[in-house]
């Protein structure tokens, strides 16, 4: 199966030579390397333009965000499959080998991930498995395999990193491009639609390294209302469809539905956003989170009355 490699880029030209390095050296070799350079200022379309073997294209385009980018590479991609990678990250040479081998073996999976380890720009390493804490708190799988209950996993949080996916392009196309709308979680609406398309598969060894201590990060300075903000939309615009899929991955969906939106209304609530507050616990108690009914009580009267009821549940607690 033939890959294109999505590399989206803005201003990279310390990190980008060392992520198409480290495409061209995997062992599968792909079919293409896509940088779609996003109105860079930088030097990053001569670093890209320097590969001149023709294994590597680079797509000019004024800046619209990440996201804009891999719809613009994804459009232009000629592989049966797709693998995304930011211009900050890089793989390890077996990456798309070990993927491309799992998707042959369940030719029903949409998409596949693999580990990652996350890094900094100097090498630290923060974390040596973001999976082990995401996915794998029972411990991993012996060897690549689908992954358990995706769908409910992804609509509950996410355990996907982007620069590990990589994808059927037909799956991709049928999904709907990147919401360009969406500042945040916009990758995790996009793997929301795949698993709705096919099960996901997951090669649990860490093939892939993801930088995060460098300002250039655009989840830096985020607030958790912010967040909250935009996975309430995503999971707003999914609720229906993952209904009946949830249901037959064997989970309760009303259950599910009650946990997330309690967590949303929770971080509204603690941003004194009674108005979000009282939307979502307002459905998580539609969904049976009934002992949720104080706080949305409050919520009607505002700020003193959250108060009061905070300072009475600390009063209970000793």
């Amino acid at each position: 199966m033939d890959v294109s490699v999505v590399i989206p880029a803005y201003n990279a030209a310390r990190f980008v030579r060392q992520a198409i390095d480290s495409v061209l050296h995997q062992t599968h070799a792909p079919l293409e390397v896509l940088v779609v350079d996003d109105g860079s200022q930088d030097d990053t379309p001569e670093i890209v333009e320097s590969y001149a073997d023709g294994a590597v294209r680079l797509i000019r385009q004024p800046n619209q965000g990440p996201s804009a980018a891999r719809n613009t590479g994804i459009a232009a991609a000629r592989g049966t499959l797709i693998a995304f990678l930011d211009a900050d990250d890089s793989w390890l040479p077996d990456k798309l080998a070990r993927q491309v081998a799992l998707l042959a073996a369940h030719p029903s999976a949409a998409f596949c991930i693999t580990d990652e380890r996350l890094v900094g720009e100097d090498g630290t390493v923060f974390q040596e498995s973001y999976l082990a804490e995401a996915l794998f708190r029972d411990g991993k799988p012996d060897g690549p395999a689908l992954v358990d209950k995706p769908l409910t996993r992804l609509m509950a949080g996410t355990f996907v990193g982007t620069s590990t996916v990589c994808a059927r392009t037909e799956c991709v196309r049928a999904a709907g491009i990147f919401d360009v709308q969406l500042r945040l979680v916009e990758d995790r609406d996009m793997w929301i639609r795949l698993a709705c398309q096919g099960p996901v598969g997951v090669v649990p060894e860490v093939l892939a390294h993801k930088m995060e201590d460098h300002g250039g990060n655009i989840s830096k300075g985020v607030t958790n209302h912010f967040w909250a903000s935009c996975v309430e939309r995503v999971i707003d615009r999914h609720r229906s469809a993952a209904w009946s899929l949830v249901a037959a991955e064997g989970t309760p969906p009303r259950r599910l539905f009650a946990h997330v939106y309690r967590d949303l209304g929770s971080i509204y609530w603690y941003h004194d956003d009674f108005a979000g507050a009282r939307r979502c616990l307002g459905r998580a108690i539609g969904y049976g989170a009934f002992d949720e009914a104080p706080r949305w009580l409050a919520s009607l009267f505002g700020r003193d009355a959250a108060a009061m009821l905070r300072r009475g549940r600390r009063a209970l607690r000793g």
